[in-house]
């Protein structure tokens, strides 16, 4: 994944809306059409902020057990993980619970961290919640939507391949998102 783009080149990406460079990454041919972008089960939920472009941070995240799960990684490993990335970096964290309609992986607390690493916004095919905390920070954030409360969080693993609505993603791929999608 290209991770030497120049800080211009990045700012520039951060001007153009995500359907022309998704007709741009067409046009060259390196994937099939349909594939490469997410579909309606990840929304932009801070529209305002317009696009987001950074690199991967990934992880695969449960929180729908009682008990936390003794192979469980601690929070630790993934802010250290974000800490020694490439930036701008996007926190990308896949839900492996068993019922994703109650997981909640993010709020302003997280995403607070998450900033203060390098993290410009953070994907994720699992619910948040605290957005009006998180929009206060300027933070981008993509999810499948919203809840009230945390559960118990737990990191499973950290910078593995992960797949988010069809979309593989690896530790580095540049992720460009906006409120037409990701």
């Amino acid at each position: 994944m290209p991770t030497n783009l120049k800080p211009e080149q990045l700012a520039q990406l951060a001007h153009i809306d995500t359907p022309t460079v998704s007709n741009a990454i067409e046009g060259f041919g390196v994937r099939p059409p349909p594939e490469g972008h997410m579909g309606e089960d990840i929304r932009c939920l801070t529209p305002e902020f317009g696009p987001m472009v950074g690199y991967a941070v990934t992880a695969t995240i449960c929180n729908d057990t009682p008990q936390r799960d003794p192979s469980a990684r601690g929070i630790a490993a993934l802010y250290e993980a974000l800490a020694n990335a490439p930036k701008p970096a996007v926190v990308v964290l896949h839900d492996v619970s068993k019922d994703r309609s109650r997981s909640c992986h993010l709020g302003d607390g997280m995403s607070a961290f998450f900033q203060r690493l390098g993290a410009v916004g953070a994907l994720t095919d699992g619910n948040v919640r605290d957005l009006v905390g998180i929009k206060a920070m300027g933070f981008n954030l993509f999810a499948h939507g919203l809840v009230a409360s945390r559960g118990l969080l737990q990191l499973m693993e950290v910078n593995v391949p992960v797949t988010l609505s069809g979309v593989p993603i690896v530790p580095g791929t540049l992720i460009h998102g906006d409120y037409n999608g990701v």
